[in-house]
């Protein structure tokens, strides 16, 4: 991370770009004091459910991954994002202690 800024009830974390891939894929919006994913009405209509979780150890952002480092995203279909995410991690040998924000989109 190269800073954090406290926010009132929130920090914003700042990183710095060392590389850019697109995948191709939509991302997440911010307008009009709401976030929105231009996705969203697919899943509504059947889509898929997921989770991704932002991951911090020892002041640095910590993606996962052997070949592609990303953001740890499962599929949570029909279930809860929230416990499917904490499930999922716990598996891949990490201890989920302390939440600091769920967005559900």
């Amino acid at each position: 991370m190269h800073d954090v800024i406290e926010a009132g009830d929130h920090v914003m974390i700042v990183g710095r770009v060392t590389a850019f891939k697109s995948s191709g894929l939509n991302g997440l919006g911010y307008a009009r004091g709401g976030y929105f994913a231009p996705n969203v009405d697919s899943s509504a209509a059947g889509g898929e459910v997921g989770a991704v979780a932002v991951l911090e150890r020892h002041g640095s952002l910590f993606p996962l991954g052997d070949d592609n480092l990303s953001l740890p995203r499962y599929s949570a279909p029909g279930g809860d994002p929230a416990k499917t995410l904490a499930s999922q991690l716990e598996r891949s040998g990490l201890s989920v202690h302390d939440w600091f924000s769920l967005l559900d989109l």
